[in-house]
């Protein structure tokens, strides 16, 4: 089926300048498209940024952005945290549970659910990761409601490219492991968009844009260089 959805995961990455440079090479050669929806997630320094640019190239309706973690904390003395209050009406959607916020911050699934709460409270959409060992513990913490209104997103931490760190080995997974996996996550979410997390980059994008069931892909290191991602939303 046609991927509709299309998020760009900076992580920490970029410097100011950085930002301003790739969002006018983006802004010049993305493609036009009714069906696509590319989301841009870059570090929460840069969200305001990253926001006005889309704004200043006109690019709003066809491109939004989002955070790359929130707070599982309403509001109050947490010194550092971004919450969902203050990101609402900003942010369209927020990656939550990543691997790399497993493995590096030691974040739980119960954290992770608190985290979803609070962005499905005010309105933002949540992007939920999780991997073959955790998906039944994340997901079953929430209803059928919460659940329709999540996104899930399927990544194999050892899928993460090698230049993120030590975290996975680069190589994508296997089209039958996403599709097995895919049909056991739509028995357990079946009004959920799934996407596909892990290596993803114009090289092999086709070949996810052919799984049934999958609605789009989470973009990680390819997404730093604009004129890569540009050549994976064209075979979209």
């Amino acid at each position: 089926m046609p991927l509709t959805l299309v998020i760009a995961n900076w992580k920490a990455n970029k410097n100011q300048q950085e930002v301003i440079s790739w969002m006018d090479k983006f802004s010049s050669a993305l493609p036009e498209s009714k069906n696509l929806q590319v989301v841009i997630c870059p570090a929460a320094i840069h969200f305001t940024l990253v926001k006005d640019l889309i704004q200043k190239y006109n690019l709003s309706g066809r491109v939004s952005v989002g955070l790359q973690d929130l707070s599982a904390f309403p509001g109050g003395a947490y010194t550092g945290e971004v919450t969902g209050r203050m990101a609402e009406s900003s942010a369209s959607y927020v990656i939550l549970g990543h691997s790399e916020r497993r493995k590096y911050f030691k974040e739980t699934a119960q954290q992770t659910a608190q985290k979803t709460i609070q962005a499905l409270d005010n309105n933002i959409i949540p992007v939920v990761s999780v991997d073959r060992d955790n998906f039944r513990e994340v997901l079953g913490q929430f209803d059928d409601r919460e659940l329709s209104k999540i996104v899930i997103m399927y990544e194999p931490p050892e899928a993460i490219s090698v230049q993120e760190g030590p975290v996975g080995t680069g190589i994508p997974a296997e089209v039958p492991d996403i599709e097995d996996m895919i049909k056991t996550l739509n028995q357990l979410a079946p009004d959920s968009k799934i996407l596909y997390g892990g290596s993803v980059k114009s090289a092999n994008i086709t070949s996810f844009s052919t799984i049934a069931g999958l609605s789009g892909a989470v973009i990680g290191s390819a997404s730093l260089d604009p004129d890569e991602f540009i050549k994976i939303i064209r075979q979209i």
